[in-house]
């Protein structure tokens, strides 16, 4: 089966990363599958944070909370009430 596929891709109109995704997606899938193979195995291994800092000990979370605490905190029906309240 024949089909026919427009495969210009024009750099003034498209971001460089659409033009690899389209060039990408025209790709049959053994390429694609060997792609995703290399891909994988060239990952950083450390690409990804896991282990993230307990926030509620940090100063900042203290004095949010302080703030909710002494009633420093407002919130609004709508964003226009904020805006009415900033006087925007």
């Amino acid at each position: 089966m024949e089909t026919n596929v427009n495969t210009t891709l024009n750099s003034r109109e498209m971001s460089m990363l659409d033009i690899l995704w389209n060039l990408y997606n025209l790709q049959d899938e053994r390429v694609k599958s060997a792609f995703w193979m290399r891909a994988k195995n060239e990952v950083p291994k450390n690409l990804y944070v896991t282990d993230y800092p307990d926030i509620t000990t940090t100063e900042h979370y203290r004095q949010a909370m302080e703030d909710v605490d002494k009633g420093r905190v407002s919130s609004y029906a709508s964003l226009k009430d904020f805006y009415n309240e900033m006087g925007l």
